[in-house]
């Protein structure tokens, strides 16, 4: 954590390098590295000729119009093991966080219809 005197001088940088989430906040005062959480809103997804999840498309500012880039489902899983916070909403504002399940995500939903990842359209 940078000190009050220099605090305007931090900043974070989120990028992927080789496939992997890599999420650290570089500050000005003494070099200091370590892990920046990041929410990301899921707005659409990609599924296979077998309908299975292969990716989802976030926005990490939570536009819900166009999405940033798209993640696969070990990216995702790896970004919410770090401490990232991966969210659905629905059209009627219902919330939906992403959690690791046995071998994938899911929603854990409010049970408020249109949440669930089965209900995002898919990245075009």
């Amino acid at each position: 954590m940078c000190s009050n005197s220099c605090v305007g001088r931090c900043y974070l940088t989120l990028r992927r390098e080789r496939g992997a989430i890599n999420s650290r906040r570089r500050g000005a005062c003494g070099g200091q590295l370590g892990t920046a959480i990041a929410d990301y809103r899921i707005i659409c997804v990609v599924r296979g000729t077998d309908g299975d999840l292969e990716r989802v498309g976030y926005a990490a500012n939570g536009n819900a119009v166009m999405y940033d880039d798209t993640w696969t489902v070990e990216q995702a899983r790896e970004a919410i093991k770090e401490g990232h916070r991966l969210y659905t909403l629905s059209p009627s504002g219902g919330y939906a966080a992403l959690e690791l399940s046995e071998d994938g995500i899911r929603a854990s939903s409010d049970h408020t219809a249109g949440d669930q990842l089965d209900d995002l359209p898919p990245c075009t």
